[in-house]
């Protein structure tokens, strides 16, 4: 293919993964993401052989892990609904869904990938607008009038934390490559609305990032100027610190800090004018939160491990037959949920200490302190699981995998100048 079709074929590609409620059936039921990562990854697949450049270590490592993993499940003797679910993925879907990432810049520059994501946010909440007046039931799954802008997306959760995760990628990468607007009020204008679709859609996800990564942020640039290692090398360490705290602050270096600590007082400026009512978050709902909901989760899910010696292991599919069966109150647990909260608690409970460790692995290659890109998506995804089950979904893993792409990338670009 050309490479201006690769960048159309990826561009429907990260508008349709988020198609959440459109399903098709062939003999088991599969959301159109899903069969469209499929479909990307058998084509991917077959132009790395063709080309000779695909990654066999990588893709010994996902399937193998998936193999491993669907082992321990299958062993566990706890009762378990729907594991079969669970294998597919581990065996198909998550291992396609990394491996698709990981290539993305094998047929996208840096501008092209910019344009895919900025075009794919949009998209979506231009659909969550429109929505908002005139739902269209076959395209999104109907929650009532008291949830926010959701758009195509299962909840309005997943909406407001991808549009702010795709409106700090947008920022990190015209940022750090110095790419601008065409027309700068333009510019403002999408930034603006993307923001209005963020508290619109009352996810408090974007928001609970936010400061993580100012904070993360501010480290990584005061520990790579100061450095530490060679001011105490020489003795100096005290000495060297005042010289290098004009380095620290400034107006360059801390632009990306500032900007995120402002997107936090606009929130907390919204929020604090809303009535009780309608609030993004309050003291009530936390206090629900903690009680009753994530708080009460994480007792239970303790609990559950120190019954198993730490080594968790319950198998996938226990977790909703658990909540279902025993007598246990736990908000947005029970019924067809098949996963707690927090994603790296759930698969260290249903696959033990090597489902746990496969996300750390998969978090360490993803993650680098030489670009804001390889910064965020690994840290906000992170963030993002220890607070929602998406190590469940495949955007979790396209991701991830699409960071430890952007940072081979960059290394070969290294390499070749």
């Amino acid at each position: 293919m050309k490479k201006n079709i690769w960048f159309f074929v990826f561009l429907i590609f990260f508008i349709v993964i988020y198609f959440d409620a459109v399903k098709l059936h062939v003999g088991l039921t599969f959301r159109i993401a899903q069969l469209v990562i499929l479909s990307l990854f058998s084509i991917v697949f077959l132009n790395d052989i063709i080309k000779k450049t695909i990654n066999i270590p990588l893709l010994v490592f996902l399937f193998g892990f998936g193999v491993i993993l669907t082992l321990i499940s299958i062993n566990s003797t706890y009762e378990k609904v729907d594991e079969y679910k669970f294998i597919i993925k581990y065996l198909t879907i998550f291992p396609a869904s990394f491996y698709l990432g990981y290539k993305v810049f094998s047929y996208l520059n840096i501008k092209e990938f910019l344009k895919v994501i900025e075009t794919s946010a949009l998209v979506h909440c231009l659909l969550a607008l429109l929505f908002s007046f005139y739902p269209i039931s076959f395209l999104m799954r109907d929650r009532g009038p008291l949830t926010g802008y959701q758009g195509t997306f299962w909840e309005s959760t997943g909406f407001g934390a991808t549009v702010g995760f795709l409106f700090l990628l947008s920022l990190a990468i015209r940022y750090e490559y110095k790419i601008g607007f065409k027309n700068i009020f333009n510019g403002i204008a999408f930034y603006m609305f993307l923001l209005f679709s963020i508290i619109a859609s009352k996810s408090k996800t974007f928001w609970t990032v936010l400061p993580f990564l100012a904070v993360y942020i501010s480290l990584v640039k005061v520990f790579y100027y100061i450095r530490f290692y060679k001011a105490i090398d020489k003795f100096k360490f005290i000495i060297d610190i005042p010289k290098q705290i004009p380095k620290v602050l400034s107006i360059k270096s801390g632009l990306v800090i500032l900007f995120i600590a402002f997107l936090g007082m606009v929130f907390f400026i919204v929020n604090s004018q809303l009535e009780e009512s309608k609030k993004i978050v309050s003291q009530q709902m936390i206090q629900t939160k903690l009680e009753h909901e994530r708080g009460k989760a994480l007792k239970i899910a303790l609990d559950l491990l120190e019954e198993s010696s730490w080594l968790g292991g319950y198998g996938w599919g226990f977790v909703e037959v658990y909540f279902n069966t025993r007598n246990v109150d736990v908000l947005g647990l029970g019924g067809d949920v098949g996963m707690i909260f927090n994603s790296y608690l759930n698969e260290w409970l249903s696959v033990g200490i090597l489902g746990l460790l496969f996300h750390i692995v998969l978090f360490l290659f993803a993650f680098s302190n030489r670009h804001l890109l390889t910064i965020i998506i690994p840290s906000y995804i992170f963030i993002w699981a220890n607070i929602h089950p998406i190590a469940g979904g495949e955007i979790y893993y396209l991701f991830l995998g699409l960071s430890y792409g952007f940072k081979k990338y960059m290394e070969n670009i290294s390499s070749s100048n």
